[in-house]
């Protein structure tokens, strides 16, 4: 005997007309006509048959048309196994996305990089950048230490310009970042470390010959506690230096120009150049700017992979492995050819997902839209070629087919 039929609801407006047309009112405008083929591979669909065609059985030999549960329970137990699997196998898509990339995400944002929030990210360049270098910087969150940051704008520092850095300054200035969020700096202890290499084995010690300086900085002698501000010109080289962090990268700064001209101009030989600027990287900045210098070098090489090195003019120029990943190569992620297909990729998915929600949008108005069995009544009829016509549905079943078919389906395909 065949037993299935196409479950199509009927609305109050069909005319009743024999050739199945259905119109609204008298206005002669088609209803448009929505379908569940029970013979589409559909476990949804047969999830919303099989218990019809156990009742409808039951109503040809005994009459009794009451919903039971073992009508519901196999076919509820694949459906919960078939939820089962598509949670286990998004579940596991996320776990390789974690592991691949997740170690990556926590030491870059949670460790490394400061991440202030876009409402906050202007106040925070505020405090630590000028208005020069606030035209070059953009974004939520920053990758250099704020008290390194801050030294490319020492006119910041003096908020009662006086010329000096105070501790009564580098004390405001921490509060300042503590409201915006920025916990980890301590610009008092920066200011100590800063006086007392100036006092010692700064400026008057070795850096007259390593940078030009003259008179035109305004060297006014530090005081007790406070720091002349000039100390920012006469060591911006050491300051610039401190802001690359990576002492394998005087190799490519020696290359492109940028450690003989503008860095260690009074360095002559480059194998002297390369020397400070490897010891200045290593020593004197962790110094400087404490173990917070020392942990963001550690979090950036575990962050830019393996270093891969060449041999070019004269120098070792230095290429991390996630760099040639993420730019600078034809497959990098940045790459035209990548970016076309992860374009193509997400086209697809968008498309498969709205051919998902429509099927749900059709399942769901076919179940609601059919009307509801009278207590007791017959809800389905054997037509004359021998298939299940369905008239009515239990409320039973349709409370069954809302929960447990389109709310799980809708799910599983939000997941």
């Amino acid at each position: 005997m065949k037993t299935r039929t196409i479950l199509t609801p009927k609305s109050d407006f069909d005319s009743g007309s024999s050739d199945g047309d259905s119109s609204f009112g008298d206005h002669g405008i088609a209803r448009p006509e929505r379908i569940i083929d029970p013979g589409d591979p559909d476990i949804y669909i047969d999830a919303l048959f099989a218990p019809l065609l156990m009742m409808f059985e039951r109503q040809q030999g005994t009459k009794n048309t009451r919903p039971r549960f073992l009508d519901y329970f196999m076919v509820s137990s694949f459906l919960i196994l078939n939820y089962g699997l598509s949670l286990a196998v998004s579940y596991k898509i996320h776990k390789l996305t974690d592991q691949e990339y997740g170690e990556f995400s926590e030491v870059l944002f949670d460790t490394t990089c400061f991440v202030v929030g876009r409402q906050s990210m202007d106040d925070y360049y505020d405090a630590v950048l000028d208005s020069e270098f606030k035209q070059q910087v953009k974004g939520d969150y920053d990758c250099v230490q704020p008290s390194l940051l801050l030294t490319q704008s020492p006119g910041l520092m003096d908020l009662n310009h006086d010329g000096f850095w105070s501790k009564q300054e580098a004390n405001e200035m921490n509060v300042r970042l503590s409201n915006i969020g920025v916990e980890s700096t301590n610009f008092s202890e920066l200011l100590e470390n800063l006086i007392e290499y100036d006092d010692t084995s700064g400026f008057k010690a070795n850096m007259q010959n390593l940078l030009e300086y003259d008179n035109k900085s305004g060297f006014k002698g530090n005081r007790p506690g406070m720091l002349d501000l000039s100390f920012f010109v006469r060591h911006s080289g050491l300051l610039k230096l401190c802001m690359a962090g990576d002492a394998n990268l005087c190799g490519n700064m020696e290359k492109d120009g940028t450690l003989a001209s503008t860095i260690l101009p009074g360095i002559k030989p480059v194998k002297q150049r390369l020397r400070h600027c490897r010891h200045t990287i290593q020593e004197v900045c962790p110094d400087l700017f404490g173990e917070m210098f020392r942990h963001l070098a550690y979090n950036t090489k575990k962050i830019c992979g393996q270093p891969d090195f060449s041999y070019k003019a004269g120098v070792n120029i230095v290429t991390y492995e996630k760099v040639q990943t993420y730019t600078g190569e034809e497959d990098s992620i940045e790459s035209q050819s990548f970016v076309s297909f992860l374009v193509m990729l997400l086209f697809v998915w968008v498309m498969v997902m709205l051919q998902e929600f429509r099927a749900i949008h059709e399942f769901f108005l076919v179940v609601w839209n059919t009307p509801s069995r009278v207590e007791n009544n017959a809800f389905a009829s054997l037509s004359e070629d021998g298939k299940m016509e369905v008239e009515r549905l239990p409320w039973v079943h349709k409370a069954y087919a809302m929960l447990a078919i389109v709310l799980g389906r809708s799910g599983v395909s939000l997941v």
